[in-house]
């Protein structure tokens, strides 16, 4: 047997560079099941020992890809060829699919134009395989997403001092983190698949169809062209289940208007606008997707009591919405939301400007006709009375309770609820800017208890209250040392006395 064309021995990691000249200048020996063949100098026997494979039903049943496509050289035609190479153990005489998926190889021709024999390995012209492959690799994806500050900016430099407890260096870092102009960085965990979309036109279809499921821009532009092929693309694309548009201040009306085609499906659960102040969604997506389930308009001018009173009928099954500096939204629009999305988990309506608009009635429908587990009434004129219903209702739930800015709050509502314990499950309380909240003693028994148990509790409170609720737990500590002291010195001298 001529060994010089019998391909080497491996597993799919590539066994010599793409610069050796005998690898490149030569292919791998055909393969046929219990011999390899020798040098053939027949093409026609050639063309009859191309490699024979049992029905798809004998060899797909267990297989696991363990390699992907790969590029070849360019085509005399210009286009790239996508293809893969293989070679086999002449000692295995009863091989599987599986076995030649895994001694896949790279190969390279020395010139473009030779016939080299060595078709694309049947895996990767089965679509139900190839869809399963491309899943696996977006299978981790994330929608991109602005990253979470896990605790707000400092108000001071001392404010820095106290979340750092006392570290000069540290609070010094985070003081000048704070001042320096943001610059929001935008998390992106989504396998790119496409250049897949470039190895031959089922394995285009297949990546276009799940690069579609899920739609993120943020660039106008390529809304515009996606829109002005809307009608073209509407068979080819999915039904996206998230359609999210992140600062997009350029973009017209009309041209999100021409998308409903291609966004609204019974499939649609994200819908998000993230600072796209001058458009709306249009009403015809949220009368064809009934399935909805999160909606983010943060920062939109546009959505007010009427618009929210247009599409609560067909939001049965949201769990979240977040309509922070919506400015034009009052109590009016939130009672139709808790009206008819009774499985609402998340609300936030958190604001810097008309926060009159927003009062207690909103608390007391959220509290009664939904399953909030999550409130954000930031800047809202909320009255104890409003906090004291939320607890009463949904407060062994309740576990992120945002009240900064809430102006009208007293230790009338909030400590005495803790201390009384009508929110065991909180583990994250914002309450900075409340002037009139001045008794923590409640709040730091609260935070300590939950501590002592290893249950992590974040309180953001400003520097005052930063500071108070720092003092109270020092007063504390020196009590419990005291006692402690106290308990030791009586044991020792009731010992010497025996």
């Amino acid at each position: 047997m001529n060994s010089s064309n019998i391909a080497p021995m491996g597993s799919s990691k590539r066994s010599r560079e793409v610069s050796d000249f005998l690898w490149t200048s030569r292919p791998p020996a055909k393969k046929v099941y219990g011999v390899l063949s020798s040098s053939v100098d027949d093409p026609h026997q050639a063309r009859s020992q191309q490699p024979f494979f049992d029905t798809p039903s004998s060899y797909l049943t267990n297989l696991t890809p363990l390699a992907t496509p790969t590029k070849k050289s360019r085509s005399p035609q210009g286009g790239d060829e996508f293809s893969f190479c293989y070679n086999h153990n002449s000692s295995n005489t009863h091989s599987n699919l599986e076995t030649h998926f895994s001694d896949l190889k790279l190969y390279i021709p020395h010139k473009a134009s030779e016939d080299v024999g060595n078709a694309t390995h049947p895996i990767f012209m089965t679509a139900e395989i190839v869809e399963q492959i491309l899943r696996f690799v977006v299978a981790d994806a994330t929608i991109p997403r602005e990253k979470v500050r896990h605790r707000r900016k400092p108000q001071a430099f001392t404010h820095a001092l106290l979340m750092c407890d006392g570290d000069e260096a540290k609070a010094r870092r985070l003081w000048d983190c704070s001042t320096k102009p943001e610059v929001i960085s935008v998390i992106d965990k989504r396998p790119r698949l496409h250049n897949c979309m470039q190895v031959n036109k089922m394995w285009h279809k297949i990546a276009l169809s799940i690069i579609t499921e899920s739609l993120h821009f943020t660039d106008s532009k390529k809304v515009r062209k996606l829109a002005a092929n809307a009608s073209r693309l509407r068979n080819c694309l999915s039904k996206p289940s998230a359609f999210v548009l992140h600062k997009l201040s350029k973009l017209k009306q009309s041209d999100l208007n021409t998308m409903v085609p291609v966004v609204s499906s019974e499939r649609l659960k994200w819908l998000e606008f993230y600072i796209c102040p001058k458009i709306l969604p249009p009403l015809p997506i949220f009368q064809k997707s009934l399935n909805l389930e999160k909606l983010v308009l943060p920062g939109n001018q546009l959505v007010d009591d009427e618009f929210l009173m247009k599409i609560a009928p067909y939001l049965t099954k949201l769990k979240t919405l977040d309509l922070r500096a919506c400015d034009k939204i009052t109590d009016g629009g939130v009672l139709s939301i808790t009206t008819n999305c009774p499985e609402l988990k998340v609300c936030n309506l958190g604001r810097h400007r008309n926060g009159n608009a927003i009062t207690s009635v909103s608390m007391v429908a959220l509290a009664r006709n939904t399953k909030v587990d999550t409130v954000g009434v930031a800047g809202c004129h909320i009255t104890d009375a409003g906090v004291w219903e939320l607890a009463m209702h949904r407060g062994p739930l309740i576990r992120r309770l945002s009240l900064n800015n809430c102006q009208l709050l007293t230790d009338n509502s909030l400590p005495t609820l803790l201390a009384l314990g009508y929110f065991p499950q909180l583990s994250v309380l914002e309450i900075r800017n409340l002037d009139r909240l001045t008794n923590v003693r409640p709040i730091v028994e609260y935070v300590r208890s939950k501590r002592s148990l290893g249950i992590p509790v974040l309180v953001e409170g400003g520097e005052r209250l930063d500071s108070m609720i720092k003092k109270f737990e020092d007063r504390l500590e020196l009590q419990e040392s005291a006692h402690v002291l106290a308990a030791f010195a009586e044991w020792v001298n009731q010992d010497d006395m025996q």
